[in-house]
């Protein structure tokens, strides 16, 4: 398939799974936990019922606002709000984070700003220009982390953005992987992805490694450093990725579908042995108590019935 052909199934693809995704969240209604934080959510909004409430805004494409995620150990992070989800309880927030505030796991937040960036990790933090990203230049900052254009993630020691690069014709875009140090916001060009996929996640654990998953061609890239990525393999069948998280060296999840059969629910995919065979979650299958603390797809699904 050539490039325009490739482009032009993708968002035929894209725009048919985006509407059976929004056909069904609009007839059912979502609940389910996180810990013991109580969850609701439709095809618009996710509601928090933690202490206080937060509701979420759902975006065209699957995005939400404020940006919603878990870090490795199951605590929510909504926005600028970091939530025990023991008890729903907020932690306090801190006195330089604004409405726009993300937080993101191991301790990094990022504010946009008029120019760019201020970006905190653990206990550094600087002010990081726009146009040092590389990213397109006709949004705003708020704009391009709000819709996903610019990617944020972070291990203990290093902060990575996935950079999304729109060419002249509007349509085709190019990927690129930027490493960010936190304490000068010094930017250095780490790998250039070109056009793999609708990369659509950035996400690292911590014996896991870093990896980005691709939606309407399948793919799941994965790195140990952040500047060189390996595509692993994955199951023939395979449609509908959404999300991935990749536990360590041979455990990885899929949220997609595989068989969406009655017997097979949850719509997980789960491989013990780095991608060389996978499993297709069963209804009640016991492969559900794994699914990772920090996987918001994941906990979402296990309720799947």
């Amino acid at each position: 398939m050539n490039k325009i052909s490739r482009i032009r199934c993708g968002v035929v693809l894209l725009a048919t799974a985006l509407a059976n995704v929004d056909a069904q969240a609009q007839m059912e209604t979502l609940h389910y936990k996180v810990g013991n934080v109580a969850f609701t959510e439709d095809a618009l909004h996710i509601q928090i019922q933690s202490k206080p409430e937060v509701r979420i805004e759902v975006l065209p494409g699957g995005h939400t606002w404020p940006l919603l995620q878990l870090d490795e150990s199951g605590r929510i992070l909504a926005g600028r709000n970091a939530i025990d989800p023991a008890t729903g309880e907020h932690a306090a927030a801190l006195k330089e984070d604004t409405l726009d505030t993300v937080l993101f796991p191991n301790e990094l937040a990022v504010t946009p700003t008029s120019k760019g960036y201020r970006v905190r990790h653990h206990q550094s933090q600087c002010t990081l220009p726009y146009q040092r990203l590389g990213a397109p230049g006709g949004k705003s900052p708020f704009k391009a982390l709000q819709v996903a254009n610019i990617k944020f993630a972070a291990s203990e020691n290093k902060v990575l953005a996935l950079v999304t690069s729109f060419l002249s014709d509007g349509q085709s875009s190019r990927y690129h992987v930027r490493s960010i140090d936190p304490r000068t916001c010094k930017v250095s060009l780490v790998a250039k992805l070109g056009d793999p996929d609708l990369l659509v996640e950035l996400g690292q654990s911590s014996h896991g490694g870093w990896w980005i998953t691709g939606s309407i061609e399948q793919t799941l890239l994965t790195s140990k450093d952040g500047r060189k990525w390996s595509k692993v393999k994955l199951p023939e069948g395979l449609s509908s990725l959404v999300s991935s998280y990749v536990v360590d060296g041979k455990q990885i999840w899929l949220a997609g579908i595989l068989d969406n059969s009655d017997d097979y629910p949850n719509l997980l995919v789960y491989s013990a042995d780095g991608g060389a065979s996978w499993t297709n979650l069963k209804k009640n299958d016991p492969l559900l108590a794994k699914v990772p603390a920090g996987w918001l797809e994941g906990q979402k699904r296990k309720v799947a019935q």
